[in-house]
């Protein structure tokens, strides 16, 4: 499996080739790595028991936890933001997360990793050069990492923020780091458990994305809408009933489900702004007919929001908080505060 794939991995069933929404420019970054020293807890068991299961079946041992680690894909650093653990190295194209302080701490020195156009998509002597604990990554990369790190094998089969929530906790234990993942799972939902007090649930939302001239949705069993249906409405159809995420339809497919709300990646748009992107729409008249179009409510993602899938206790907080106070502005005209949670408590 390639960059290409790998990165998209949050948006599963999206087409392999599709890049994500989220890419930044490089900045220069520092051959240094942060290391984040295992806890009290970690540091309290036995050597070699410090292990995790990947997605393959593989299970990877260590004699002490792991402490430079490599993130190579968008999901691993939703977990490791949820942990507290500073990646030591991230893709280039991930820039903007590095610098995000609601993902890492502020100043960091993240290695930004030139990316290849290969299958593997990264140079594998820097890759080797930063001699890493552990990569996170896929199995093609064992064979060349053999000797230098141990590679976490990802696979594309997560459905749910609480599928994502077990693969945290599988970190957590690796890591010994449970009493943090277990405070950001409790954190996220508690906020969730307040927007679902409040919403009126009565519109529906759906997230789209062009690719090779074509329109596609994410379907009510993607974990984007597995998060959305605690709070709106996001039961979208896949007649197929594939085990992909992505529905292909047509303009004509939309009116029929006719959304509410129509959220819509900026990949493949020359779009950068709402108006820009209903006046390119616009151009067909039949977008003019859909209610998320009459009511203003037909929106890019906007810049900044990495995470479109409701995982992670950082992506699927951001979820909510960006995007409840557009789905209902009459109940959330801006996001949740933290005493507005406690209060719901």
């Amino acid at each position: 499996m390639g960059l290409i794939a790998l990165l998209g991995l949050t948006a599963c069933g999206a087409p392999a080739a599709q890049p994500t929404a989220t890419t930044a420019p490089v900045p220069t970054a520092t051959t240094e790595a942060a290391a984040v020293a295992p806890t009290a807890t970690s540091a309290s068991k036995p050597a070699g028991t410090f292990s995790i299961t990947d997605g393959t079946g593989t299970t990877l041992s260590f004699a002490q936890a792991p402490a430079k680690i490599i993130c190579l894909y968008k999901r691993c650093t939703e977990v490791l933001a949820s942990l507290g653990v500073i990646p030591q190295a991230l893709p280039a194209s991930m820039a903007e997360l590095a610098k995000d302080a609601s993902y890492f701490s502020q100043p960091n020195q993240i290695v930004l990793l030139r990316e290849t156009n290969d299958e593997i998509g990264f140079d594998l002597e820097e890759l080797a050069a930063l001699k890493p604990d552990l990569i996170l990554g896929w199995e093609e990369l064992r064979t060349s990492m053999n000797g230098i790190a141990q590679v976490y094998a990802v696979t594309n089969d997560m459905n749910s923020y609480q599928d994502s929530h077990a693969e945290t906790r599988a970190f957590a234990a690796l890591l010994g780091r449970e009493a943090e993942a277990e405070a950001a799972i409790k954190g996220f939902l508690d906020r969730l458990e307040a927007y679902k007090q409040l919403s009126p649930k009565d519109r529906s939302v759906m997230y789209i994305f062009f690719y090779d001239d074509k329109v596609y949705y994410r379907d009510g069993d993607s974990a984007t809408c597995a998060l959305l249906n605690e709070v709106a409405s996001c039961a979208w159809p896949d007649p197929a009933k594939a085990s992909s995420w992505s529905v292909e339809t047509s303009i004509e497919g939309l009116l029929a489900l006719n959304p509410d709300m129509i959220i819509v990646d900026s990949y493949g748009l020359d779009a950068k702004t709402n108006d820009e992107l209903r006046a390119s729409v616009g151009k067909n008249p039949l977008w003019q007919e859909l209610t998320a179009y009459k009511e203003q409510r037909l929106l890019l993602q906007p810049v900044g929001i990495h995470s479109m899938d409701g995982m992670g206790t950082v992506g699927a907080a951001r979820l909510l908080d960006t995007y409840m106070p557009l789905l209902y502005p009459e109940t959330f005209p801006q996001p949740l505060t933290e005493d507005a949670i406690k209060a719901g408590q």
